[in-house]
C-alpha cells in the first residue's frame, strides 16, 4: 500500500495518493479581494445577493471597514494561488447594559464547492477561534449560523451538547421577521404633525444625541452614533439604501433606513426617541409608501418578539411571520469571567435588534 503524506501544519490539507490538494488557512491580506470575490461567487452562485450600485469587490473593500482591525481577523483558506475558503467579520460597538463593548459578527462563511467536505470550514474555524493572536473582541453578538454544515454538527450532537451550545449564548428573546403585502397597505392619515420626514444622504451629529437619549429604552443594541450609521447605509458601497429622517426645530427625533433588493423591500433599521409611537408610525408610513412607489410588492421587518415598535406599527398589517430567528449573546473567551448576559434568559428582555445588524440587510 502507498503510503500518505501528512502536512506538518495545524490545519492544512493533506497530499494523499488519492490526490487530495494541499490547503492552509491564514489571515487576510491586502490584494486578496479579487480571489476572494471569485471563491464567493462560486459558494453562493450569485454575490453579494442585495443589489449595490458598485463592483463586488469594492462592496467586499466596504464589508473590510467595518473597524479598523476588521479585516486582520478575517482568515482565507488557499490551494495554490486559488483561495478555496473565507470567513469573513465585521466588528461593531455594542451596548450591554452600561458598557459598550467590541463584537465580533461571521459573514459570508464559504468554502469552495470543489473544495467542501475536506475539512476546511472547521479549520478556518479553528484558526480563527483557537489559534488566533489577533483576537480583540469581547462579545459574540450575531444570528446563530443557518449554515448547512453547522445546523448539521448541531443536530448530530447529543442532547447535552446542544443545550450546552444554547446555554452558552442563545438568546430566549427571539427576533421576527415579519411581512407586509404592500396591497395591504393604506396611509394613516393621522393629520398634521410638528415634525417633518425628509430623504437624507448621511447621518450628521444628530445621530449621537439622539443615539444617547434613544439608548437608554434598551439594555442591548448595536452602537448607532453617526459614524457607524454613515459606513453602514451612507457609504456607496453598502448597498441601494434610502434613509428618511424626522426633525423638529433641528433636532433629529428619529430615522427609518429601507432599501429593495429583487423586488422586495425591506425596512432595515429604525429608530426615534423613547415613547413615541407617533414618531414611529410617520417614518414607517413614508418608507413603506417609497418602497410601493418603487415596485415592492412585499416588505420585511425585523424586530424581537417583545418589541414597543410592533405595537406602534400594528396599524399596518406585518401579519405574515416568515420565520424567527435566534440570536447569540456572549463574551469571547477571553472575556468569559469577567462580562455577563443577566437577561439572556429573559424572552421579553429589552433589546432592539434590525435586519441591518445582520449582513443579511
Amino acid at each position: 500500500m502507498k503510503r500518505t503524506r501528512r502536512s506538518t501544519d495545524t490545519g492544512a490539507g493533506d497530499v494523499e495518493s488519492i490526490g487530495r490538494p494541499v490547503w492552509k488557512p491564514r489571515f487576510f491580506e491586502t490584494g486578496d479581494e479579487e480571489r476572494v470575490v471569485r471563491m464567493l461567487t462560486a459558494a453562493f452562485g450569485t454575490w453579494p445577493r442585495g443589489e449595490i450600485s458598485v463592483s463586488p469587490v469594492e462592496h467586499l473593500r466596504w464589508k473590510l471597514a467595518s473597524h479598523p482591525s476588521a479585516s486582520g481577523l478575517c482568515i482565507v483558506t488557499e490551494h495554490e494561488s486559488t483561495v478555496v475558503g473565507w470567513q469573513g467579520y465585521w466588528l461593531q460597538a455594542v451596548k450591554l447594559d452600561d458598557q459598550e463593548l467590541l463584537s465580533r459578527h461571521s459573514v459570508d462563511f464559504s468554502v469552495h464547492p470543489e473544495y467542501q467536505r475536506m475539512g476546511i470550514k472547521m479549520a478556518m474555524r479553528t484558526r480563527s477561534q483557537v489559534d488566533n493572536p489577533r483576537r480583540n473582541f469581547a462579545l459574540h453578538f450575531d444570528p446563530a449560523s443557518g449554515h448547512p454544515a453547522f445546523v448539521h454538527i448541531r443536530q448530530k450532537a447529543s442532547p447535552a451538547v446542544q443545550a450546552a451550545l444554547a446555554a452558552r449564548r442563545q438568546m430566549a428573546q427571539r427576533v421576527e421577521a415579519r411581512v407586509l403585502q404592500v396591497g395591504k397597505f393604506a396611509e394613516a392619515d393621522g393629520g398634521p404633525v410638528a415634525w417633518t420626514v425628509r430623504s437624507a444622504a448621511a447621518f450628521d451629529e444628530r445621530a449621537d444625541a439622539l443615539w444617547e437619549v434613544a439608548s437608554k429604552q434598551f439594555r442591548l443594541m448595536v452602537v448607532r452614533r453617526a459614524a457607524y450609521l454613515n459606513w453602514r447605509y451612507a457609504d456607496a458601497r453598502a448597498g441601494m439604501y434610502e434613509i428618511k429622517v424626522a426633525e423638529q426645530d433641528n433636532e433629529l427625533l428619529g430615522y427609518v433606513v429601507s432599501r429593495m433588493s429583487h423586488e422586495r423591500g425591506y425596512l432595515t433599521d429604525l429608530l426615534t426617541l423613547p415613547g413615541r409611537p407617533d414618531l414611529v408610525r410617520s417614518l414607517v408610513t413614508q418608507s413603506i409608501a417609497a418602497l410601493r412607489a418603487k415596485g415592492a410588492s412585499e416588505v420585511e421587518c425585523w424586530l424581537p418578539e417583545h418589541h414597543p415598535y410592533w405595537e406602534a406599527i400594528s396599524h399596518y398589517p406585518f401579519d405574515h411571520k416568515r420565520r424567527s430567528i435566534d440570536y447569540r449573546v456572549g463574551p469571547s473567551n477571553e472575556y468569559a469571567s469577567l462580562i455577563t448576559v443577566p437577561f439572556r434568559h429573559d424572552p421579553k428582555a429589552a433589546v432592539h435588534i434590525t435586519i441591518g445588524d445582520s449582513d443579511v440587510g
